[in-house]
């Protein structure tokens, strides 16, 4: 195994910093990894960043252990625990999954750009704002309060909406937060849905990566310290956002996330042209 110069793992620790801080709030860790790489001149390459989400998903199963092992209950099966929490995951994963494999290539070699994920981030940002203010004039009483609420429809719908999370900007948690929003459920319950659908679509896009780039031949010792060291970044950081947002959507809208978003492409756009 080779050590890492100081340089090395600067940015490295950074792009892990960037991934976790961002994975779960509503603002496109793609997008922003694109963004940071663009402007500081970072070089680190695809499954590397695809695969520093594994420290994602072990937060989530950290910050929310108690609910996973309730999908371990077979008996229960009411809610979302046992095969019926399980079923309702596959719902929410398959979409992407398979719009994944189909357009992953075409996306990376036409979107990955700071213009593609500004437009991306705007029109994120317009959209959450749009539902925030929809649903907010339904009134209280009108949504549903818990993940066990969650019905298979809702649970397939945040699966489709999980497919704009493929275009880099779009945010997987912004696509599914709003469209658990649009598909009925509550400000709470929309979020920690997103949570625990996070868990497989991260987990095989980062086991596939990973193997892609073994196979390839381009991970090996070498890179072993970079990817580690991202990765426990990513934990640490990703389990800060997580409570930090459990805490957020308690009492506040997702609207500041919105303009933040439209702040950002607004700034990337400026600067870009």
């Amino acid at each position: 195994m080779m050590s890492m110069t100081g340089a090395e793992a600067w940015k490295t620790s950074l792009m892990g910093l960037v991934q976790g801080v961002t994975e779960y709030l509503p603002v496109s860790s793609t997008g922003h990894l694109i963004l940071c790489k663009a402007r500081l001149g970072l070089e680190l390459d695809e499954s590397f960043e695809i695969f520093i989400q594994s420290g994602s998903v072990l937060a989530v199963l950290t910050a929310l252990w108690p609910r996973f092992l309730r999908l371990l209950r077979f008996r229960e099966n009411t809610g979302f625990s046992g095969l019926r929490g399980w079923w309702l995951l596959v719902l929410s994963t398959l979409p992407a999954c398979v719009a994944g494999l189909v357009a992953h290539d075409w996306i990376t070699g036409n979107l990955y750009g700071a213009k593609p994920v500004a437009w991306a981030l705007l029109a994120g940002g317009i959209a959450m704002i749009a539902v925030e203010w929809r649903m907010g004039r339904k009134g209280p009483g009108t949504e549903v309060a818990s993940v066990d609420g969650v019905g298979a429809w809702q649970a397939l719908g945040v699966g489709l909406f999980q497919i704009l999370a493929l275009f880099p900007g779009v945010s997987r948690s912004a696509s599914t937060i709003i469209g658990g929003r649009v598909l009925g459920l509550g400000r709470e319950a929309a979020t920690a849905y997103s949570f625990f659908a996070a868990v497989p679509v991260l987990t095989l896009a980062s086991g596939y990566s990973l193997l892609k780039a073994v196979s390839a031949g381009e991970v090996g010792a070498a890179q072993i310290p970079a990817y580690a060291l991202g990765t426990i970044v990513s934990y640490l950081a990703s389990l800060v956002a997580i409570r930090f947002l459990l805490k957020f959507v308690a009492r506040h809208t997702f609207i500041g996330f919105g303009v933040y978003r439209i702040l950002l492409a607004a700034a990337v756009l400026l600067l870009a042209a």
